[in-house]
């Protein structure tokens, strides 16, 4: 194979690219030309949905963990705390294996994933402190009654 081809419509085959300025003309120019998705698809890398994926369990999940807990469990108060802290942090490690890093790593751990052990230890204070000495939240009871 020869150099790489430096025109800016041409890629290394010699395929002719159209202007591939909308998502509308990319979509036209597979359906006319198959050839231009070999083009295309080295530089198109499939990625994962991270940001999904954040929501999904630190959002969706971790809610339902929590709102779990709290209503079918009498904790003491700062338990609740203590498993936002730990179940946060280790959905938040699982989940960085999936994004890019977007900063230095630290060891073999990216940066969010570094912060999250601390959130650990927080959390694990939060839970340890409360059993330890346990206050409960009072019961709510309606008025006039």
């Amino acid at each position: 194979m020869g150099r790489r081809n430096v025109e800016p419509w041409r890629d290394d085959r010699g395929v002719a690219l159209p202007s591939l300025t909308t998502p509308e003309a990319i979509i036209a120019a597979l359906n006319r030309q198959p050839e231009i998705a070999g083009a295309l698809r080295s530089i198109l890398t499939p990625r994962h949905p991270s940001q999904l994926y954040e929501a999904f369990f630190e959002g969706i999940v971790l809610f339902a963990i929590l709102w779990l807990v709290r209503t079918r469990t009498r904790q003491p108060n700062g338990v609740l705390t203590g498993l936002f802290f730990i179940f946060y942090a280790v959905f938040r490690i699982a989940i960085e294996y999936f994004r890019e890093p977007d900063a230095a790593l630290i060891g073999h751990f990216t940066r969010g994933q570094f912060f999250s052990f601390f959130l650990i230890a927080i959390g694990v204070a939060f839970v340890g402190a409360a059993k330890m000495r346990p206050t409960y939240p009072k019961r709510m009871t309606k008025h006039g009654a």
